[in-house]
């Protein structure tokens, strides 16, 4: 008697890291392979396509991020956005936008992974 086929491994689930900073991007995708999930980069909000993702980190910084952000149609992947805190009116903004958590660079550190522990 043969066993039954093994249900095949779900495939892994991928966050898209929108971030050009070699410094933040790096600890980044770490974290997202920590939490057991599948990192995707765009260097430029205008590259930034999430596709199938289960979650976008998106840095707020870079060039038409925030733009980019108001355009995500509410039913899309979650968005994690992160910025300077010194940016006040930036990260306001995206709070506006209402398309995920919005976090400054120093809560990023502790945010991330409860967050990415969401998806």
């Amino acid at each position: 008697m043969t066993a039954p086929p093994a249900d095949p491994a779900p495939a892994p689930r991928g966050v898209l890291i929108v971030c050009a900073d070699l410094l933040t991007g790096g600890p980044l995708v770490q974290a997202v392979r920590n939490a057991g999930l599948t990192p995707t980069r765009a260097l430029s909000a205008a590259k930034a396509e999430p596709g199938d993702a289960a979650g976008v980190v998106l840095d707020l910084s870079l060039p038409g991020a925030l733009a980019w952000l108001e355009e995500r149609p509410a039913d899309g992947p979650p968005v994690l956005s992160f910025g300077p805190h010194v940016h006040a009116a930036l990260l306001k903004a995206a709070r506006a936008a209402d398309r995920g958590p919005v976090l400054t660079r120093s809560q990023l550190a502790e945010g991330l992974p409860a967050w990415l522990a969401t998806l």
